[in-house]
């Protein structure tokens, strides 16, 4: 729906027929947009979910305090940098990470992190990582 005002460069449905058509077409479009993003986000699951054995990523995780003695997966290496950007000031990790936690739309989920205790300082984050 056009907002208020905003009307002047719209060309009028003309007839029924043209509307059920443009329609179609519409929906046609929206199909197959989401068919892609169905498979990116199936393509992103695939390779997040690598066991990596990349001694750089490995060395960086340990040196946030992520135990890697089974390996780590790519989401890990992830998720473990997007947390230390947040610690280190980074606004835009820390609203990703909230974003994550407490959805837009309200459904918070359970809201914990199953009873977990993670003890992360700055200081111990000043060792391993890179800035970038």
């Amino acid at each position: 729906m056009p907002n208020k005002g905003k009307t002047d460069n719209l060309i009028p449905v003309r007839s029924e027929e043209e509307a059920r058509e443009k329609g179609q077409k519409g929906g046609i479009a929206s199909g197959k947009a989401r068919r892609r993003k169905k498979e990116l986000r199936k393509e992103l699951q695939d390779l997040l979910s690598i066991v990596t054995d990349n001694p750089k990523i490995l060395a960086n995780l340990e040196a946030l305090g992520v135990p890697t003695d089974k390996g780590a997966t790519l989401q890990t290496a992830v998720t473990a940098s997007i947390i230390y950007q947040a610690i280190k000031g980074n606004v835009k990790a820390f609203n990703a990470i909230k974003e994550v936690l407490e959805p837009k739309g309200g459904d918070t989920g359970e809201g914990t992190n199953g009873g977990a205790v993670v003890n992360i300082s700055i200081e111990d984050c000043s060792g391993g990582g890179e800035d970038g």
